[in-house]
């Protein structure tokens, strides 16, 4: 599954995955707990459920490998968070396949969440 970020900004599809896979990870535990151990079990993490662990396990594996986690450090305006949010929501390949339904602002709070 992808985390897309909208067309207005270039961050290699790899690292916009890195940043947002936490979030997403954490924002779906509660809809699919198993997977989401499963996913933790094979990164070599603790398993958990609580969305905040989730979220803090899953980053902390990400930082450790290097990647940066905050959209501030690619120089994304916060102001573009809304426009990003929204152009997020329309690519319903990508959503329509998660476990559970993302809102405009749902997207939006994750986006403010990696900033």
């Amino acid at each position: 599954m992808a985390y897309p970020l909208g067309s207005r900004h270039h961050i290699a599809h790899g690292a916009a995955n890195a940043l947002i896979f936490p979030h997403v990870l954490a924002f779906n535990a509660p809809a699919v707990p198993e997977k989401t151990a499963l996913v933790l079990e094979a990164l070599g993490l603790p398993a958990a459920q609580e969305p905040a662990a989730v979220l803090a396990a899953a980053g902390g594996w990400c930082r450790a490998l290097g990647c940066e986690m905050k959209l501030s450090a690619y120089n994304v305006p916060r102001d573009d968070l809304p426009v990003m949010a929204s152009e997020a929501h329309a690519i319903r390949r990508l959503l329509d396949n998660n476990p559970r339904d993302l809102s405009r602002d749902e997207i939006l709070a994750i986006y403010q969440s990696a900033y």
